[in-house]
């Protein structure tokens, strides 16, 4: 659930002496001494303004706070709108670093968890923009605030009735995009473009529905397509699946890609124009995902192992590792490496068979002697623990299909056995015992450090990727 967001007005008070004009926002003007007020009133009009701070320093309270005979200051004119929601924090100059740190350490601490804040930087020192922008970025990752507009009043000494109000917040949109870009770039993680998309892009009436629907056209299920993607991965999605219904997006890697890759060639790019940041990531985004491009089990395999490995996501690295090695022994065998009955009870089954018998005999060399015990250790079990039911509906060993069924596996794990090289077989002992150390909370015996498990997957890697390449 959301927090409920405390809308909080921040600016500085400067020192100058400030003449009325009439401040214009969008086709609306209000004149005032103050932008402060301006702001206020026009930005803000319909937004309900729970908290309000002001930052000042000694001769800003003299000079603008203050009224006096002559002229009533903006202390009087928000007190009478605002009452006790005004909040005084003093500041200093802000002439040299550590009179710069400490107004950071002022406006930071005034800003308090989960608001909604709204800063008006016309005021004040020439470095308070830069400041500003360093606060509100801060308080985003460590006060979860949402900046919700930052506005700067243009003065026109020259005719004071047209100063427009300016709304900067686009500005610090670049800097959230930048750090999503990030993220996203470096390690496959589209959890905060959704987010940051999915909140500029929230309607907040109808007629504003309207008005985002035709600024961000596809835009938006473009970015829900790559959440899919990436959520896919993570959560090991890896088998292949026919047609791209909405029902398989959330399932397959390969369907969330075929997804954004029809909404990716029919948007319309020009309609990002009006979003420079998101056109920007765009080329990178599909160039990313672009490696899950492909038409079979096994290559979507390898590349969420590709991916995992460079975007160090080494549990899903690991899975989708261990299960490609089963997908790559189906396609020596020409079975259908989506059925679970070939890949658990024929593909493991006899990987973990060679692994029992070498590790009993101590031998692991590749003879034709060596091969056909390994094929008569695996049979016997087959025979013993009847392992062939699981490929028999009916579970009649008499009946003629029973038969002919057991003949076609006894067939295939002969031709299996007498090809597969054993350091496959040793590969994936090795990727299982890593996988199930990492499934097992690290309370194996042998557990292992996160750098040496990275470090393995991209040697089991290399070393899968050579049997594929013979």
């Amino acid at each position: 659930m959301q927090p409920t967001r405390i809308k909080h007005f921040i600016s500085v008070l400067g020192t100058s002496e400030y003449s009325e004009c009439d401040y214009n926002f969008n086709g609306t003007s209000y004149r005032t001494r103050f932008v402060q007020e301006a702001s206020l009133m026009l930005p803000l009009k319909n937004t309900t303004i729970d908290k309000i701070t002001i930052g000042l320093t000694d001769a800003a309270t003299e000079k603008n706070w203050k009224s006096t005979d002559e002229k009533t200051g903006l202390g009087e004119i928000l007190k009478n709108k605002y009452g006790e929601k005004i909040n005084i924090v003093p500041m200093v100059d802000g002439k040299n670093q550590e009179e710069i740190d400490e107004m950071f350490s002022k406006l930071y601490d005034a800003i308090g968890e989960n608001e909604e804040v709204y800063f008006d930087i016309t005021h004040g020192f020439r470095h308070l923009p830069m400041l500003v922008l360093t606060v509100l970025e801060y308080a985003k990752a460590v006060k979860n605030i949402r900046v919700g507009g930052i506005y700067y009043g243009l003065f026109n000494p020259a005719d004071k009735t047209t100063c427009p109000l300016l709304d900067l917040t686009y500005y610090s949109d670049i800097l959230t995009w930048s750090n999503a870009a990030d993220v996203f770039i470096r390690y496959g993680n589209s959890g905060q473009i959704n987010d940051l998309f999915s909140h500029i892009a929230k309607p907040t009436s109808w007629e504003d529905a309207k008005i985002k629907k035709k600024r961000y056209g596809n835009l938006s299920s473009l970015v829900t397509a790559i959440n899919n993607i990436t959520h896919c991965v993570d959560t090991g999605r890896g088998r292949y699946t026919n047609g791209s219904g909405n029902k398989k997006e959330p399932n397959s890697i390969q369907a969330a890609y075929e997804k954004y890759h029809t909404i990716y060639e029919t948007i319309d790019l020009g309609l990002a124009e009006n979003f420079q940041p998101l056109k920007v990531l765009l080329d990178k985004i599909d160039n990313k995902v672009s490696v899950f491009n492909k038409k079979s089990n096994l290559e979507i395999g390898l590349a969420t192992i590709q991916w995992s490995i460079e975007n160090e996501m080494i549990q899903q690295g690991y899975t989708a590792l261990e299960e490609t090695i089963k997908t790559y022994l189906c396609t020596l065998c020409d079975l259908d490496d989506s059925n679970r009955l070939y890949r658990e009870e024929f593909a493991k089954n006899i990987i973990n068979s060679i692994s029992k018998t070498t590790t009993e005999t101590h031998n692991i060399e590749e003879t034709e002697n060596n091969r056909t015990l390994w094929f008569d250790k695996w049979l016997d079990e087959m025979e013993r623990l009847n392992n062939f039911d699981v490929f028999c509906p009916d579970k009649d060993p008499s009946s003629d299909k029973y038969q002919k069924t057991k003949e076609e596996i006894t067939s295939l794990g002969k031709k299996l056995i007498f090809s597969i090289p054993v350091q496959l077989v040793l590969l994936s002992k090795d990727v299982a015992s890593k996988r199930n150390d990492i499934n097992h909370f690290g309370f194996s015996n042998d557990s292992c450090s996160y750098d040496k498990l990275l470090q393995s997957l991209k040697q089991y890697y290399a070393i899968f990727q050579s049997f594929l390449i013979k």
